[in-house]
């Protein structure tokens, strides 16, 4: 829901035919402008290696995370506990006061702006904001409702409410912002409906309602046109590019089931002392739909107002705009035929936050539940293994799965394959689970289906399956999908500055750069391991290294490799220790970058 882009901007670029472009199957970054396939966004090109792969589980993938999945047509949920997570609950709102009791927590949005700011709220939605209890009220089972209505002269009115609170992850710490939503089952005349869950950075209020994109945005929960899909997005830095791509925004899309309860959830986790590894991580359900970390940013003053400065919640159903205009087959929305009323309404179960301190302190609870978890240990590193888990699991696990009556080793493989996991690991983690041929999982535990991070995979610290003649050397893996292709690994991994040719070089069973093919199930190298020692800030992503000699210089060196195209400029940039161009002083015994 940002803040700054106009409905004449989406008109023009669909004119144009650029947002036309995009297929509605395909995930997409799009918050306010343009739409493009995943393939061709920053936020997939990042540092990706086997031990730290997209779509991984959490431990907060339990019981009542598995109960979204199997009974989210319940109406009425209490808030959960986290606590045998390591999460103590921070602040939530059930609703359970009743529409008196909204303004306690919330303060209502009203109008077509803030004052002073853009009309329209600057995305060209078009309903006026109100804080009628038609708009916006608490059910009989204890829901929120906000409900965008249209009256007999076609205008509209819904409701947007920010959290006064705000919320804050710590230092080497944990945080969850979650919410339990439904949408309406009725798909039919909703062009222009557009509820979200979102949340903004407290320096937008202190710089009186400014600052947009730079004050940072998370959309944890987006959905358009009564599309069954959902947008997880973030904006930042700055506008017309910037590490955030504005006007797109980072992110993806989810497919959901409307008509029943979902559980929304975003995490930031600083626990990483090196912010290039901190994440943000977005599930559905208590799975993970997708994750960024610092170093997909890659900017440092952009990641902090996104994970280290306070924010604030939104909950709001808009009406037309520039985002649902880009996937409404280019009439602009809302039509004549779109229809407002319960049927287009969001229902909100409860919102909450959790914080996990860092590790070795304590914190006090300030709210208390009576939801009842499972019991966990921290084990070193601060990973939180769940309780209960079956003898002989192996200690280096990082993310589980709670084992349900319906599963098979089978099914978790088929549920986990995008990160890379295969029965043979399954079972060499999990050895209660039997063996290969005969593997039998025992519902009420949880089984182990990723290593941590940093745990090397044996042997040699390379994943399994890779196909033959793979680059010994390698450092970085991606595990195929079904959709891969040699050219969207090349872009997905252009941060770290992949090319084809080293592809195909470091995996000759890809073929040539000619004719490229990725076999799905298997890992390919995408980046070679770097050597040691290196100095500090030396560039992520480097793909050539120079030993450093007693008799090098920053001069010799930037002529030894002149035929790679190195230049002083560039060494000095790629490997910040060794000082300036103007001041250039190679230390002897460290590798120095000199290609990417």
């Amino acid at each position: 829901m940002a803040r700054s882009f106009t409905l004449r901007n989406a008109i023009s670029l669909l004119a144009a035919g650029l947002l036309a472009s995009a297929p509605v199957s395909e995930a997409s970054s799009l918050h306010n402008l343009h739409h493009r396939h995943l393939e061709q966004h920053p936020y997939l090109r990042h540092h990706e290696r086997a031990s730290n792969l997209e779509a991984q589980p959490s431990v907060l993938e339990t019981r009542d995370n598995n109960l979204d999945a199997r009974d989210n047509n319940i109406r009425k949920r209490a808030v959960p506990s986290y606590v045998a997570q390591g999460f103590s609950l921070t602040w939530a709102d059930d609703f359970t006061t009743g529409t008196s009791g909204l303004a306690a927590n919330w303060i209502f949005d009203l109008g077509h702006n803030y004052p002073g700011g853009p009309w329209h709220w600057g995305t060209g939605e078009v309903q006026e904001y109100t804080s009628s209890s038609s708009n916006i009220f608490v059910d009989g089972s204890g829901n929120l409702n906000i409900v965008p209505i249209k009256d007999s002269n076609g205008d509209w009115t819904s409701s947007r409410i920010e959290s006064k609170r705000t919320f804050i992850c710590q230092n080497g710490g944990r945080m969850i912002v979650e919410a339990r939503i439904k949408l309406s089952s009725v798909t039919t005349n909703k062009l222009g409906i557009w509820p979200a869950f979102w949340a903004m950075g407290k320096a937008f209020r202190d710089n009186g309602n400014s600052g947009w994109p730079t004050t940072g945005e998370l959309d944890i929960m987006e959905n358009i046109n009564a599309e069954s899909r959902i947008f997880n997005v973030v904006h930042c830095g700055t506008n017309g590019g910037g590490p955030c791509d504005e006007y797109n925004g980072i992110g993806t899309t989810t497919p959901i089931t409307r008509g029943v309860f979902h559980t929304h959830r975003l995490i930031i986790d600083r626990t990483q002392s090196d912010w290039h590894f901190q994440t943000i991580t977005w599930q559905t359900d208590g799975v993970q739909t997708f994750q960024l970390k610092g170093n997909s940013i890659n900017d440092p003053s952009a990641w902090t107002a996104l994970t280290q400065r306070e924010i604030f919640m939104l909950l709001n159903v808009a009406v037309g705009g520039s985002l649902p205009d880009a996937f409404s087959g280019g009439v602009q929305t809302p039509t004549q035929a779109t229809t407002g009323g319960p049927d287009s309404s969001m229902i909100v179960d409860y919102v909450a936050v959790f914080n996990a301190p860092p590790a070795g302190t304590t914190t006090t609870r300030t709210t208390t539940t009576t939801t009842s978890r499972p019991a966990a240990t921290t084990t070193a590193g601060a990973v939180t293994t769940p309780s209960p888990i079956q003898n002989g699991q192996t200690g280096n696990c990082a993310g589980w799965r709670y084992i349900q009556p319906s599963d098979t080793c089978s099914n978790l493989v088929t549920r986990f394959s995008s990160i890379g996991l295969t029965l043979q690991n399954l079972v060499s983690w999990n050895p209660a689970l039997g063996s290969t041929s005969n593997c039998s999982p025992t519902p009420g535990y949880f089984v182990c289906v990723q290593l941590k991070a940093g745990t090397p995979p044996p042997p040699g610290s390379t994943p399994s399956p890779i196909q033959p003649g793979q680059t010994a050397g390698c450092g970085g893996w991606r595990y195929t999908q079904s959709s891969d292709t040699c050219a969207n690994l090349v872009t997905r991994f252009s941060s770290i500055n992949l090319s084809l040719a080293e592809l195909v070089k470091w995996n000759p069973a890809l073929g040539s750069t000619s004719n490229c093919r990725v076999t799905p199930g298997y890992f390919v190298c995408v980046e070679l391991a770097p050597p040691s020692p290196i100095q500090p800030g030396q560039v992520k992503g480097c793909a050539g290294w120079r030993y450093v000699q007693p008799s090098d210089t920053c001069a010799n060196i930037v002529s030894r490799f002149s035929n790679i195209g190195l230049t002083l400029s560039n060494l000095v940039r790629w490997n910040p220790a060794l000082g300036s161009t103007s001041n250039c002083r190679t230390t002897p015994g460290n590798f120095v970058c000199v290609q990417i």
